[in-house]
């Protein structure tokens, strides 16, 4: 929902192309400059944009189902990605670049 003028208008009509709110000029939304306030541009209006209530849950259900397999996949190569990160991270090549990187950073520090 958006708070226009003291009007409640659900956010997806400021998505909406050609969408007209009362008093407002038409324009694409955009967010407004200020910060995370969640207040948009629409026109020549700065507007606030609360989400619709059901899209909170819907972000959380699209998440967990695109993150599932990909979860799923590391933790079962826990073990196989553990021993190759180690044997990377113990090369002597690898050894030497982390030795030079922490002296740089000591040098930049002090």
């Amino acid at each position: 929902m958006a708070l226009v003028a003291s009007v409640r208008v659900p956010a997806r009509v400021l998505l909406r192309a050609g969408a007209r709110l009362p008093g407002a000029a038409l324009g694409r939304t955009e967010r407004a400059a200020g910060g995370g306030d969640g207040a948009r541009r629409f026109g020549s209006q700065r507007v606030l944009v609360e989400p619709d209530a059901g899209a909170d849950h819907a972000r959380q259900l699209t998440k967990a189902m695109m993150r599932k397999a990909t979860a799923s996949r590391l933790v079962t190569q826990r073990d196989a990605d553990v021993q190759n990160f180690v044997s990377f991270i113990s090369k002597d090549s690898i050894q030497k670049s982390l030795q030079m990187y922490l002296e740089r950073l000591k040098e930049e520090k002090g």
